[in-house]
């Protein structure tokens, strides 16, 4: 059994010298309330952006066929929506 020297008494090896009161699970729990929403709102775009161009990818297509994430009917919507406004 090998014997190792005990820890300083000072310095970045002591456990308690990494402790901080603002680290702790409500940092993460707040990080991730933040977060949250904003992988959401970049997935959407992604996905419509995706839809839009309606790119010829085959198989690849992550809706299947052109169209398939009801395109039309969204832009449609996009583009009466200015007219319904007016009224």
């Amino acid at each position: 059994m090998a014997f190792l020297p005990s820890p300083p008494d000072a310095g970045p090896f002591k456990p308690s010298f990494w402790r901080s009161p603002l680290r702790g699970p409500w940092l993460a729990s707040f990080l991730s309330s933040a977060l949250l929403p904003l992988i959401v709102i970049c997935a959407l775009t992604g996905f419509l952006s995706h839809a839009a161009y309606d790119t010829d990818l085959g198989e690849n297509a992550v809706f299947g066929d052109k169209g398939g994430f009801l395109v039309g009917s969204l832009l449609v919507f996009c583009i009466r929506l200015p007219r319904l406004r007016r009224r």
